[in-house]
């Protein structure tokens, strides 16, 4: 009798499991919002959602959701839906730690965040999002969309995390991305300080939205955006700058103080996502049969300008500049030579 009790003991628990686990679309309580809100202000990081929905297989579901500055009002991202799955083991049973190692971190909550992550990570789906440029930031004063209703699935890829090939607009130029970030371990590396980067994403998203509206003369500007992973930067942007033309616009006029008008244009950069020290930076260019003011003319302008970026305010310090012109002419002097080639440090 004892034996048979035993046995339907444990089948009623095996059926309560089933049921718990064949649960699905479960509402998460307020307490729980509250909480997570908690935890991820004291990372760094505010977030607002509508509905919040999970289920133990290890999905969750946040609809209507703003990301943005605890310190500061105004989402800096928004979504309409925002589907995570996890391993739900770790989750359950409570294997995140802070470590002591970051017990000294200005930020000691961040590192539990990211090694949740990238531990137990499998896939982030964003459906219709925009990033925004805050209004304090804006030279509208208004907050203004800076990319517009996007969609991205990233699923992991080891340490990883894989970027899809990505196509929208920023301002009047097309963006293609790919490519994949390396989030940091909490065990092994020091995280970024979160509440650094959102301010300097305030201060730059305003930069990039007032230069992104105007085409500054160019003919079907594009950029190419590959992300190679970095253990030390999470990535290594490599930057390709593409048009089909140049006509005089705000920016050759300041450069070069007369009007230019080309064939196509290609600009080539690479530069780490993230980084607290100078940045060495190399911007290599070519222009096709450029014009300057009416007169100056060549076959092919080629450069590569030479200089140090500093990452907390984006200030950009020449440091020297090469120069590749082939076969060139001057109409009003009746002058034409073969190639020149010219240095200058500074």
């Amino acid at each position: 009798m004892t034996l048979l009790l035993g046995w339907l003991l444990l089948l009623g628990l095996f059926w309560v499991q089933l049921q718990v686990a064949a649960l699905d679309h479960l509402e998460l309580p307020d307490f729980a919002k509250h909480k997570l809100q908690d935890w991820l202000a004291a990372a760094g990081l505010r977030i607002e959602f509508a509905h919040a929905r999970f289920d133990t297989s290890g999905h969750i579901l946040l609809e209507d959701v703003s990301f943005g500055d605890p310190a500061f009002p105004g989402p800096l991202l928004t979504a309409r839906r925002v589907h995570a799955e996890f391993s739900p083991w770790p989750l359950l049973v409570g294997t995140v730690s802070l470590g002591e190692q970051h017990l000294t971190h200005p930020n000691p909550v961040l590192p539990a965040l990211i090694e949740l992550i990238s531990s137990n990570l499998r896939s982030i789906r964003i459906t219709g999002a925009s990033l925004l440029v805050p209004a304090d930031s804006s030279p509208t004063k208004r907050a203004e969309p800076l990319v517009e209703d996007f969609s991205l699935t990233l699923p992991p890829r080891g340490h990883d995390l894989a970027l899809p090939p990505l196509t929208t607009r920023l301002g009047v130029f097309g963006v293609v991305m790919d490519g994949a970030l390396r989030l940091p371990r909490a065990k092994t590396s020091v995280p970024p300080d979160l509440p650094l980067l959102l301010r300097e994403y305030r201060h730059v998203a305003g930069q990039i939205y007032e230069y992104t509206r105007d085409s500054q003369g160019f003919k079907a500007p594009r950029f190419t955006i590959h992300l190679e992973p970095s253990t030390e930067h999470i990535a290594i942007v490599s930057l390709v700058f593409q048009a089909d033309g140049l006509s005089t616009g705000r920016l050759a006029d300041f450069v070069l103080g007369q009007p230019l008008q080309s064939g196509p244009v290609r600009l080539t950069a690479i530069t780490p996502l993230v980084s607290s020290a100078v940045i060495p930076l190399a911007l290599e260019g070519t222009i096709s049969h450029p014009v300057y003011a009416g007169d100056f003319s060549a076959d092919e302008l080629g450069f590569v300008v030479r200089g140090e970026l500093a990452p907390r305010t984006g200030s950009l310090t020449v440091v020297g500049v090469e120069v590749a012109l082939g076969s060139i002419g001057w109409e009003s002097r009746a002058l034409s030579t073969g190639p020149v080639v010219a240095t200058a440090a500074f």
